[in-house]
């Protein structure tokens, strides 16, 4: 369901401003949760409701969706669903519109069969959008999202859409320059999927939903939640996402999240086990090896660029016969993920060798045994929840020491230093944020895994440069404590990096604040100085020179510049900013036109707020005057 919320997020503020392509900032100030999340939630909430029992689906669906979507009269209903969320007597108004699909993830994530998928997603979208179109677009999406939940191909997923629901004989490139805004089911869930189909990851998957145009936020809300059901969420996402989210929301979203973790087992796998029996098909294995690319960028705690070291662990060798003799019913999914990337590894130095694991059945067998790894998985346990830790790390026979203290509310880092002074690092997030339970709960993993070494006193520490001391509190009142040598050997070591990395992307979330950015700093222009700024057209080519008054514009920017005669607007990229002399300039002043907007300004000039202009003694249309005969292609 997250996947959904991200794309109603990144979407927002382009669906009345279209961006026509991908590079653009996923979270940015202007961005915010529009009627698809609060819609989606508002589902969740009504089959939570239902507990298992879908007698009474529709009739939770109308409840919720209006109770929840009161609260939120602004966030962008449209006018039919607006008249039925405040009417007396809510009826379906035969609609076909696309808040139809938009909302129906919750559906096709906790389906247990196709069947039950369908039966879903018709009562909660029957209660508004009962024409055919709009219960059509609504199975479609349910149905791609069980479908990707449960290990089909791309494939398979794009057959199902096109034999049962929409033919998809298109590409994002072909339509993006004449797609136009569009609120019906059938003018929005096609190119949803497409978009969907042709990513490489689920941040490729919005980005290519944006950037096609139409209504933004709903397109990329659809892609979101079947890319999230085939990829899963990146985890740097997943608190970004959830900032944007009030406490109402987020209470919403977290009570589905702890629902759906034990009920369901977590099937870890699936990106990789869905491909088997399928690789000798060339597509199929195209897709494989990017989708294996990107699970190993997705866990690190796998530690799968020392895949040589992991396999002599386990008795086996970086070699054809070594790996083909493994028996790997008797290995963990690490020795498992190793081989893979060591079939992998030696293809990139010598090409079909991955080709000859797949033809002899030897990917087949090692993904069939994180099948069987998957399979014993069982459904996450309520724990006792760690209400915060602190860790002290001090050198031995030594009096500087280091401090981490973790609650939900707050990172603190406390670091004395050799000349009696100290250092501190205090991120405090707010109450919608779920860094701290993030951080909190890797710490637990931590303690709940094999590997504490306590010391039984601290003579045992003469050979290791740090001691450390643990305590740990629960909110039942427990407390753990662990004490003794810093090092791999005497902590869990797997599950305390996993701890640190979770720490380590929590503060670079937050990075060091403006303070430390002259980008505010150097937004102005003194007197008697010209603001030029470099530009390029393409990678790799030549830089053009152009003046602004814009204050906002800096290196990285897209910009829209005049070029050649007819001075026609081409965008441009910002590659760098100087502050001159009037009479000291890279290139003679008035043969250098000036840059007419910030590719994003709505408005198609700049803000009065943003610029240094003051009026002038010459033409106000100034930037059209061509100087230069100069033709950029």
């Amino acid at each position: 369901m997250l996947g959904a919320i991200i794309g109603d997020i990144a979407g927002s503020r382009f669906e009345f401003n279209n961006i026509r392509r991908k590079d653009f900032d996923l979270f940015a100030e202007d961005s915010h949760v529009t009627d698809d999340s609060i819609m989606t939630l508002a589902i969740a909430k009504a089959i939570l409701a239902c507990n298992g029992d879908w007698q009474e689906l529709g009739y939770n669906a109308v409840k919720y969706m209006r109770e929840i979507g009161r609260k939120y009269p602004n966030c962008g209903f449209g006018g039919m669903f607006r008249k039925w969320m405040f009417s007396d007597t809510p009826e379906p108004y035969n609609s076909y519109g696309n808040g139809a699909a938009m909302r129906v993830s919750p559906c096709g994530l906790i389906a247990k069969t196709e069947e039950e998928a369908i039966l879903l997603s018709k009562k909660v979208t029957e209660v508004t959008h009962n024409h055919p179109e709009g219960l059509k677009g609504a199975e479609a999406v349910s149905i791609a999202i069980f479908m990707a939940r449960n290990g089909a191909a791309k494939n398979e997923i794009k057959e199902r859409m096109e034999r049962d629901y929409y033919p998809l004989n298109f590409t994002l490139d072909g339509i993006r320059e004449d797609y136009q805004f569009d609120e019906t089911c059938q003018g929005t869930v096609p190119q949803a999927i497409v978009a969907f189909l042709e990513s490489a990851s689920f941040e490729d998957a919005i980005r290519g939903a944006v950037s096609v145009g139409g209504d933004s936020d709903t397109l990329a809300a659809i892609t979101g939640s079947i890319a999230e059901a085939y990829y899963g969420v990146p985890f740097n996402m997943k608190g970004k996402a959830q900032a944007y989210l009030d406490r109402e929301l987020l209470k919403l979203f977290r009570e589905w999240e702890k629902f759906i973790r034990k009920i369901r087992p977590v099937k870890k796998f699936i990106p990789l086990t869905k491909y088997i029996g399928k690789l000798e098909k060339n597509d199929c294995f195209f897709q494989f090896n990017i989708d294996f690319y990107n699970f190993v960028q997705s866990h690190p705690e796998y530690e799968l660029g020392d895949y040589e070291d992991i396999l002599e662990d386990n008795g086996l060798r970086w070699q054809t016969d070594s790996m083909r003799s493994a028996d790997e019913n008797s290995l963990d999914e690490q020795c498992v993920l190793a081989l893979i990337t060591g079939s992998f590894r030696a293809d990139h130095f010598s090409e079909g060798v991955l080709n000859e694991f797949i033809k002899d059945g030897y990917i087949d067998k090692w993904l069939g045994r994180l099948k069987t790894l998957d399979g014993e998985r069982k459904p996450e346990e309520d724990k006792p929840t760690l209400k915060n830790v602190k860790i002290r790390l001090f050198p031995f026979k030594k009096e500087t020491a280091s401090e981490l203290l973790i609650t939900e509310s707050e990172i603190v880092i406390k670091s004395d230093a050799n000349d009696g002074g100290n250092v501190t690092h205090q991120y405090e997030y707010g109450g919608s944020s779920e860094i701290g339970e993030l951080c909190l709960t890797a710490m637990r993993n931590c303690l709940e895994a094999e590997g504490w070494n306590d010391a039984k006193n601290f003579n045992e520490a003469e050979l290791s440069p740090y001691l450390y001391e643990l305590k740990a509190e629960y909110e039942d009142g427990n407390i753990v404590s662990h004490h003794g040598l810093f090092n791999r050997t005497n902590i869990p070591e797997k599950t305390f990096k996993a701890f640190i990395d979770t720490i380590h992307i929590a503060i670079n979330i937050y990075g060091f604040g403006e303070i430390l950015n002259l980008d505010g700093f150097m937004s102005a222009i003194k007197s008697g100085e010209v603001k030029y700024c470099g530009v390029e057209f393409s990678d790799g080519g030549s830089i053009y020179h152009y003046r602004t008054t814009d204050l906002r514009i800096n290196v990285g920017d897209i910009v829209i510049v005049p070029v050649g005669e007819n001075n026609h607007e081409r965008e441009a990229t910002v590659k760098t900013v100087d502050y001159c002399r009037w009479d000291d300039t890279p290139y003679p002043l008035e043969k250098t036109k000036q840059i007419i907007r910030m590719a994003d300004d709505k408005s198609g000039k700049t803000p009065p707020l943003f610029s240094a202009r003051k009026p002038l003694l010459c033409s106000p249309d100034e930037t059209f005057i061509d100087y230069s005969k100069e033709e950029i292609e």
